[in-house]
């Protein structure tokens, strides 16, 4: 079982959808000053490492606390992108989402207090920090590879281009000015709103269905 933080109760109907991940900073957390640039244009696809150590804990408490100040500085006075609330809620009807970060693991208590003061909490399944040394882009295809996630939500387009190529089926990716312009797969679906995520979900679910 991949390190995750204590997830809300999931409903039996809530557990027989799909896992779909989706990232936090720039998908639903609004970028600092609104502008987001921690944006990577990086095109290479770095496979996973054989072997993965994985920080059951950290030993030094000043470590730490001070990894968790850090987390605590990141949400300091951020707020939801407009239609996180809307995109999360039509999406959760057809799919169960997870929160997959690149954050440290240790600020899965923060994340999750974030969520709640701002209403998103009931929308997501489990908060999935990163307590390993694996990439941002390595750490979201460990997570789907572990878990059998086949659509992800994400705003790095090198990230996107990463899952893309590396076997995750449909990579939704939130359209910001520096993730413009890169040779994405045709499995990379750019989306202005989070809503549209649903729209894209059901059209190609129902056509699914038909050819099934």
């Amino acid at each position: 079982m991949p390190p995750t933080a204590a997830g809300a109760p999931v409903s039996q109907s809530d557990a027989l959808k799909p896992e779909i991940a989706f990232d936090l900073d720039g998908v639903i957390c609004r970028p600092p000053l609104g502008v987001n640039v921690a944006i990577s244009r990086s095109l290479r696809t770095q496979p996973l490492p054989p072997e993965i150590f994985e920080r059951k804990s950290d030993k030094i408490r000043g470590l730490h606390l001070l990894r968790y100040g850090l987390e605590t500085v990141k949400y300091f006075g951020r707020r939801p992108l407009p239609d996180a609330r809307e995109g999360l809620e039509a999406v959760s009807e057809l799919r169960t989402p997870i929160l997959v970060t690149a954050r440290n693991a240790i600020g899965a208590p923060i994340i999750e207090r974030w969520l709640e003061i701002h209403g998103l909490r009931p929308y997501i399944a489990e908060i999935v920090g990163n307590n390993t040394r694996l990439s941002p882009g390595q750490h979201k295809l460990r997570i789907a590879r572990l878990r059998g996630i086949r659509e992800h939500v994400d705003d790095d387009g090198s990230v996107a281009y990463y899952l893309a190529r590396n076997g995750v089926e449909r990579v939704y990716l939130r359209e910001w000015f520096f993730n413009r312009g890169l040779p994405y797969p045709p499995n990379v679906i750019r989306v202005s709103v989070l809503p549209a995520i649903a729209e894209d979900l059901r059209a190609r679910d129902a056509q699914l269905a038909r050819q099934a």
